[in-house]
């Protein structure tokens, strides 16, 4: 378990060198060790990482193989389902079709509607099926929570849905905000 530790500190070091790369492997090397110990939670925690790594890289089939291996993990807990949930759909935004965006969209919208994080992903899938008053309402849920978030991916949300709903003056705004 030491090595997998190891492994995951590696990939934070790769991660905050913007080599990506690196940190998707060391991520999957600290999984399989994880998975030997029967680790599940640590083993979700690396693969879903290294997920998020692989989104980045836009590695479609790596991403597609990856999401399969977390859904065969036993007993996630609503926590790192809903995580699991918000990746594939903002994998699915950058990689799928309009219909299959919508069709997770509806499929998650409930559930990840609890969390900030859960927020902004159906947020940013909204603007990719033109639902830009929802997502402005998501923001607006967002803003209600006094919880810290993302404020780049908040920004990008917000610039996106004002465009779509033509008030560009406010875009402009969170633009240079």
């Amino acid at each position: 378990l030491c090595l997998a530790r190891t492994f995951v500190a590696l990939a934070t070091l790769y991660y905050d060198l913007y080599d990506l790369e690196s940190y998707v492997q060391y991520h999957l090397q600290a999984a399989n060790i994880y998975k030997k110990f029967s680790d599940k939670h640590y083993e979700f925690k690396s693969l879903a990482n290294a997920l998020n790594g692989t989104i980045l890289l836009d590695k479609t089939n790596v991403s597609d193989s990856l999401i399969k291996v977390i859904e065969t993990i036993d007993s996630l807990s609503d926590m790192e389902r809903r995580y699991l949930h918000g990746r594939i759909l903002t994998h699915k935004k950058l990689t799928g079709s309009e219909s299959e965006v919508k069709e997770l969209f509806d499929l998650y919208e409930k559930e990840l509607s609890t969390d900030v994080d859960g927020m902004l992903d159906l947020g940013s899938a909204c603007n990719r099926i033109g639902y830009h008053n929802r997502a402005l309402q998501l923001l607006r849920d967002i803003d209600n929570t006094g919880v810290k978030y993302d404020t780049l991916k908040y920004l990008t949300i917000a610039i996106y849905s004002y465009q779509g709903v033509g008030d560009y003056k406010n875009a402009l705004n969170n633009l240079w905000d």
